[in-house]
């Protein structure tokens, strides 16, 4: 076959049974992968695919905006009328409380991702070293 000007111009083959492309989809769908090419480029030549939720980045985010859209309204009345309101400013504090809990929540979700994913990879370069096994497993049982 011509390859042209592939990025990746060699050919690997690989036989399954029937059972064996069931699980191999079963594994791509969980690992958030639609292209069986690159899940098992993947698994190939690094060995795990990390996952990760950001369900909780993405209510941050929302959060984040709200937030912003009330400050911003609350400056353009600011502005039309050259004063502010007590209420205004408890607004701006409690979506500013809001925020700063969820962003607070989303940097502790996103150190345990990496402590994780971290400790998986030293997994693999060490083999299985049971230390890490223990440490992985008491990572995933306190996971919230």
């Amino acid at each position: 076959m011509p390859t042209g000007k592939r990025k990746r111009p060699n050919r690997i083959e690989l036989y399954l049974s029937d059972d064996e492309l069931t699980f191999l989809s079963t594994r791509m769908m969980e690992a958030g992968l639609n292209n069986r090419q690159e899940f098992l480029r993947i698994m190939a030549l690094e060995g795990y695919i990390a996952r990760f939720d950001f369900s909780e980045l993405k209510e941050t985010r929302r959060l984040i905006a709200n937030a912003c859209g009330n400050i911003n309204q609350i400056a353009r009345r600011t502005n039309e009328t050259r004063s502010i309101y007590e209420s205004d400013l408890i607004t701006i504090r409690l979506a500013f409380n809001d925020m700063q809990k969820s962003v607070i929540d989303a940097l502790a979700m996103v150190s345990k991702m990496q402590a994780r994913s971290s400790i998986a990879q030293q997994m693999l370069d060490r083999k299985h070293d049971p230390k890490l096994i223990d440490k992985l497993a008491a990572i995933l049982v306190n996971r919230e």
